[in-house]
């Protein structure tokens, strides 16, 4: 950690600016965009830039472009444990404790949750869970890769010291539906919010860049005027696919977009061969 300054807050934000634009960092993250975008069906701009660098424009004009996503299918027949919903009971609980227990399994959609938090663990291989108080009842982000950086600890690589996201600009849920592809990196848009935390601080900021220098700007939050962790430790549990003791991102499961990305292509040329033949062109 830095040591601390007047103005501590704004030495962590901007270590955290830093870190997120490190080249290895970026590439992960556009990583698992693509893997995202892949699952969530968005794969038509993928498939147009390779048949761009494939075929001339007057060929790419008579192509009828097709995608099957096996990507989908194939996760969502691994991702197997909340197919069927688990049964819960609170043990050796008050009966106040067991209304509030209820409270948050209703409240939270636990099982949807953590259906999906499997599926996108076997997706991408690493992914966050932050429970949260929202609106009066309990919730949980599901934070994926390609908006989140970490500080790996010195002592265990696979754990991390601190952690950094990028939000939608003015909110503080992770959670969004806007993926772009082109490997276009989320975090490198200068006026989304970022959060941050480590075990003493968690800090809500964006940036501008001038004279080539990020510029960090520190965000109010409601109820933490100073910027502090309440909790004393990091409020995430991490979901991996596998076993990792090298690295805190697990960095495998690239086979599966590429068999896609050649699916496609294959039936995008068979659709060509096929408009070439019958009109004798």
């Amino acid at each position: 950690m830095l040591p601390n300054s007047k103005n501590e807050a704004a030495d962590l934000a901007t270590k955290a600016l830093f870190l997120y634009k490190r080249n290895e960092n970026i590439a992960r993250r556009q990583n698992a965009l693509e893997r995202i975008n892949f699952y969530r069906g968005n794969q038509m701009q993928y498939l147009e830039d390779t048949l761009k660098k494939r075929f001339s424009p007057d060929a790419i004009k008579n192509m009828q472009p097709e995608f099957f996503n096996i990507t989908e299918m194939v996760i969502n027949e691994l991702a197997t444990i909340y197919n069927d919903e688990p049964t819960r009971e609170l043990i050796d609980g008050t009966d106040q404790d067991k209304e509030i227990y209820n409270e948050i399994i209703e409240s939270s959609q636990i099982n949807a949750f953590m259906r999906a938090a499997n599926q996108y663990s076997k997706l991408c291989k690493t992914c966050l869970v932050h429970p949260v108080w929202r609106n009066g009842v309990m919730k949980y982000d599901l934070i994926t890769p390609e908006v989140v950086d970490v500080v790996q600890s010195a002592y265990s690589p696979t754990e991390a010291e601190a952690v950094i996201y990028s939000v939608a600009y003015d909110d503080t849920n992770p959670q969004y539906d806007k993926f772009t592809a082109n490997g276009i990196d989320t975090m490198a848009l200068t006026g989304n919010v970022y959060v941050y935390w480590d075990k003493k601080k968690s800090i809500l900021f964006s940036y501008e860049s001038k004279n080539n220098a990020d510029i960090a700007d520190i965000r109010k939050q409601l109820g933490n005027p100073d910027d502090k962790n309440p909790y004393g430790v990091l409020p995430f549990t991490v979901l991996r696919d596998t076993y990792e003791f090298k690295t805190f991102f697990t960095e495998s499961g690239d086979d599966l977009v590429a068999t896609n990305k050649i699916i496609n292509e294959k039936l995008t040329e068979l659709n060509y061969i096929t408009f070439l033949q019958s009109f004798s062109v």
